[in-house]
Formats: C-alpha cells, structure tokens, sequence
C-alpha cells in the first residue's frame, strides 16, 4: 500500500515535471514563431527615474501611449470581459497608437490584463541584459528623450500577442550604443594606465638641490 502510494507521488511529480517544461517549451515556440512571422509595431517609450528604472539583470521599460478613449460600447465591452485586446494604428511617423479595443485577436492589437479609466498596461516591460549595462542603458535613454530624440521599443505582434525584439534609439539598437559606451570607457582607462608614470627620482633629486640651496643662502647672510 506505502509502495503504491509512493509510486502514484513520483508519477503526479513526474506528470507536473514534463508539463512544466512542456509550457516552457510551447513559450518558446510561440515567441520564436511571432518573432519570424509577425508583425514589427514600434511604440514610444519615456524615461524613468533614475532609482527606478531597472532592477537586476533587467531593464524596466515604460511605455508613452498607454492611454485610449473608449466609447460607451466599448467601456460597457471592458467591464463585461476579462480578456480584450488594444487595436493599434501607425500615425505619421511609424509609431504605433492606441486607437480602440477588440474582443478579436490580430497583427495589429495586443492582449491586455487590466484597463481601468481608459489606461492599460503593455504586457511586455523587461529587456533582459548584464546588470553592469543597465545603468548605462538607463543613462542614454534618459539622455535620449531629455534630448527629443526617438525611443521605441520593436514589438513583433501575432494574433494578440506581443513579443519584444529591441529597443532602439534614433534608428539604432540600444545595445549596440550600451557596447560602444563601454568600449569607450575601456579605452579611456586603458589609455590612462598607459601614461608614463612621473620620474619621482629626478623630482626628489631637484627638491633636495633646491632646499640646500635655500639653507646655503640662509648661513652666508
């Protein structure tokens, strides 16, 4: 009886075990598929706080349009469903902008949990990198929007679902920038260990011969 009831816990261990990696492995497959097969969206982002931008290994993205205008239709919509999805638009300069809610999937909108007065949360906000990169990413995209630059994020979206490819500045990937920055201050130390170092002997040698010349002046007076 033990034996079976031994038995019958290492097979409901066994069973949670492949399931566990079954659903990591559909995630996967799903984020793979919608990288190569969906389509690339690009939504603005906005600076942090210094002290709160990024956390471990991870930078915290906060995105600018999280903010739609619903209708009488669609907020009766959103308090009577659990799931919806933001539809999106591209105004004049690429970007993509919250224009409405659907109960319907697409390559143009985005499942989301939550929609409260009309704001919403992205389902996606970590860019996952080297803790030591962090704050210099958190720098340049400060830098960047303090600046009026363009900051985006590159979602690829397939029948609602959204994943992050990139985070780009003006045109150009953030880690890249990160890797150039740090090559930078790598350089800059490397050059500065490579100043010669001062000839402490000859500089001791002419304090001496200066100060017995002051002592010999001093007795001759």
């Amino acid at each position: 009886m033990n034996i079976q009831k031994i038995n019958k816990r290492w097979l409901l261990f066994i069973l949670a075990v492949i399931a566990q990696f079954a659903s990591i492995f559909y995630f996967s497959f799903r984020s793979e598929e919608t990288l190569h097969t969906g389509t690339a969206l690009k939504f603005r982002l906005t600076g942090y706080d210094p002290h709160d931008f990024f956390r471990g290994e991870y930078l915290r993205l906060r995105f600018k349009d999280n903010k739609i205008e619903l209708s009488e239709e669609e907020k009766r919509l959103a308090s009577e469903r659990k799931e919806v999805y933001v539809v999106f638009e591209e105004d004049g300069n690429g970007f993509s902008i919250p224009k409405g809610i659907s109960t319907t999937p697409t390559n143009s909108s985005l499942k989301i949990e939550g929609l409260h007065d009309g704001y919403f949360s992205y389902p996606f906000d970590r860019l996952w990198m080297n803790q030591e990169d962090c704050p210099i990413a958190e720098r340049l995209i400060n830098q960047a929007v303090a600046n009026g630059e363009d900051v985006y994020a590159i979602i690829y979206v397939k029948d609602g679902e959204g994943v992050l490819s990139a985070v780009e500045i003006d045109g150009t990937d953030l880690r890249n920038l990160v890797d150039s920055e740090g090559a930078r201050k790598e350089e800059v130390e490397t050059d500065a260990t490579a100043l010669p170092e001062p000839e402490t002997d000859s500089l001791q040698s002419a304090t001496e011969d200066s100060i017995k010349n002051i002592v010999i002046e001093e007795m001759t007076k």
